[in-house]
């Protein structure tokens, strides 16, 4: 594991290990994010992340080896957020070890992560009086709940022409939690649109935390 450097409201480290997929030996390579900060409650720690992990080639005019992903880290997995994002089949091990790969020279290799962390504000409100009741027939009616969730993100078009140059479509990007009711929701922002829509718009949806959103594997 590397050390530890800052992301928004987390601190990230590059975590870098084998394993065996299908029985293929697998170089896996992940963000994880890390507490250094015992005084700070963690469940308020958060931060939406566009990265890309690289396995540099040293080997002159050879090229280097990236996959991007993203993802909303926290500091624990409590608020059903991520504590690790990555893959565990990076690249084959036979192509990161290999002799003329470039990869490893001398006994080294040379990892890195670039990010970017989305600068966002987010608020809720809402009355805590319950609208509903009992029909004549004692039937249970829905409760009603009235609240207002704000979620503001800056410089927007800036991420969209990052997801743009690096040919990225379906990625979704998922607020904090708060809760209508006992449910805990979330909104959900395609910046470049879904695969449910025709046209290449802003498509905002929300949705409970317990349930996948669309679109997203």
């Amino acid at each position: 594991m590397s050390p530890v450097f800052p992301a928004g409201e987390c601190n990230l480290r590059i975590s870098v290990y084998q394993s065996s997929v299908n029985g293929v030996e697998y170089l896996s390579m992940c963000l994880e994010s890390k507490d250094t900060d015992k005084n700070v409650v963690l469940s308020d720690r958060s931060c939406w992340c566009l990265f890309r992990m690289s396995v540099l080639n040293q080997k002159p005019g050879s090229n280097h080896m990236h996959r991007d992903s993203y993802g909303r880290f926290a500091a624990d997995n409590k608020s059903g957020d991520n504590t690790s994002l990555g893959w565990n089949d990076y690249m084959k091990m036979s192509d990161f070890v290999g002799s003329d790969s470039g990869f490893v020279v001398d006994d080294t290799a040379v990892f890195s992560t670039s990010f970017h962390v989305i600068k966002e504000f987010s608020s809720f409100s809402k009355n805590g009086a319950v609208i509903g009741g009992r029909s004549g027939s004692g039937a249970r009616k829905s409760d009603g709940h009235i609240g207002k969730f704000t979620w503001r993100i800056e410089n927007f078009t800036r991420l969209k022409d990052l997801l743009k140059k690096r040919k990225i479509t379906g990625l979704c990007i998922k607020s904090r939690r708060f809760q209508i009711g006992n449910r805990d929701c979330r909104l959900i922002v395609y910046p470049r649109g879904c695969d449910e829509f025709l046209y290449d718009f802003d498509a905002i949806r929300a949705v409970s935390a317990t349930m996948p959103p669309f679109g997203v594997s």
